[in-house]
């Protein structure tokens, strides 16, 4: 099992850029089928003033195998005032060690209209090996 723990929020330094995490499991091992795991946090801010306003919308995230070249989920969206679980059932790679790479994927006008922000808060990823009579 692969696992990262404690919430990590990702912000970008521009409004206008998206940004990315790339996580290297480097015991995952290639033709070895998986059950992926992405564990959102919500946001913690309680109070709603005009500099947090932005805190408060959700978000939409790909999900990329950066050595297979291969993307596994797109435009997933991922609320801001519940946790939220994001599960692939079925993963498999080709490439020894995994480059995982989540992508928040809002555009510029969405941003600009306040219907999506670019902050991800991981709170745990989890592989987890899938038996090959399952």
């Amino acid at each position: 099992m692969w696992l990262v723990g404690n919430t990590s929020v990702f912000s970008p330094i521009k409004s206008t850029l998206n940004i990315r995490a790339v996580y290297r499991g480097s015991e995952v091992m290639p033709g070895i089928r998986y059950k992926l795991l992405v564990n959102f946090a919500p946001e913690t801010v309680t109070e709603k003033t005009d500099s947090t306003e932005v805190f408060f919308l959700s978000t939409k995230v790909d999900v990329a195998d950066v050595k297979a070249k291969k993307t596994l989920v797109t435009k997933h969206e991922v609320p801001v005032t519940e946790a939220s679980t994001l599960v692939i059932d079925d993963f498999c790679t080709t490439a020894p060690w995994l480059d995982l790479k989540i992508e928040t994927n809002v555009t510029n006008l969405e941003r600009r209209r306040n219907l999506f922000n670019r902050i991800m808060r991981i709170a745990e990823m989890r592989l987890i090996p899938i038996r090959p009579d399952e």
